[in-house]
């Protein structure tokens, strides 16, 4: 009788062990070294009417990215960052520019300089133990690194590699998180849709509205955007790092300009994947 009891044991661990398995744990948090390239893509579609005309523009990047995290003590960890391969295809006001980092002798020069400047660039990021930033260095020129709703590298914040948790969840709920800044503001609300094949798949729908300053030709100019973004997010339980993660943006408003506003649309898509 001894052997159908011990069959019937591990039958009854493994299935407490799988199901354990799905949750997502704060605590769960890697704290090893980590070497990852990540693969970012960004498109963005804009129309704007200024005196009566309309005006698109189109953006696409598709970026490369070496991450190298160091073990995390008590002391924290340091994260660098070094874009190793860009590409890049911009069209705005009837001008068609781009460059490919791994075809340096061709494409726009401007963009070229811009590329190469930035490649030439690390970031240092210093995280205290939890994992979240204390302090940024060397972005000043990684301007690609940020993304116009939701900065990831952002002090104070968890580190943009793992997904921010204050309580364990199990498949099937949800949560909410509140961001609310300067330029931004955000309502998202989290639901862990399903464990698949080892992953937990979250969706993550956020209300936004964006506040900005900017200039253009020497004008300064105000823009205010509200919309929805919605994201897929694919997260390893048992170390809590984003594997991947895409999203689809719906933004209107308007761009002020001397007191002028023009309407203005935004629609864009992003997706990332780290290896």
């Amino acid at each position: 009788m001894k052997k159908p009891i011990q069959i019937l044991v591990v039958m009854i661990f493994s299935f407490f062990t799988t199901i354990y398995a799905q949750d997502l744990n704060p605590a769960n948090r890697t704290k090893s070294a980590l070497k990852l390239t990540q693969t970012a893509s960004f498109k963005m579609f804009s129309k704007s009417e200024i005196m009566g005309q309309e005006m698109e523009n189109n953006f696409k990047s598709n970026t490369v990215y070496n991450i190298e995290i160091t073990p995390t003590t008590e002391q924290g960890a340091i994260a660098e960052i070094k874009i190793i391969a860009q590409k890049i295809e911009s069209e705005a006001m009837g001008q068609v520019m781009s460059y490919d980092s791994e075809k340096p002798e061709e494409g726009n020069t401007e963009l070229a300089a811009d590329v190469k400047d930035m490649m030439k660039n690390t970031m240092k990021i210093t995280l205290d133990k939890n994992g979240f930033i204390t302090s940024v260095k060397g972005n000043e020129k990684l301007t690609t690194l940020k993304s116009d709703v939701e900065n990831k590298y952002e002090i104070g914040e968890l580190f943009g590699m793992f997904l921010k948790l204050t309580n364990t969840v199990k498949p099937g709920e949800s949560w909410e998180e509140k961001e609310d800044k300067k330029e931004f503001k955000a309502t998202s609300k989290y639901t862990y849709k399903s464990f698949e094949n080892g992953m937990a798949n979250i969706e993550k729908i956020s209300t936004v509205t964006i506040n900005q300053k900017m200039e253009q030709m020497g004008m300064l100019m105000f823009s205010t955007l509200e919309g929805t973004v919605v994201e897929n997010i694919e997260v390893d339980p048992s170390t809590l790092l984003i594997k991947s993660r895409t999203s689809i943006s719906n933004l209107t408003g308007y761009v002020d300009a001397s007191g002028k506003k023009m309407p203005l649309s935004t629609f864009f898509t992003t997706s990332e994947t780290i290896q």
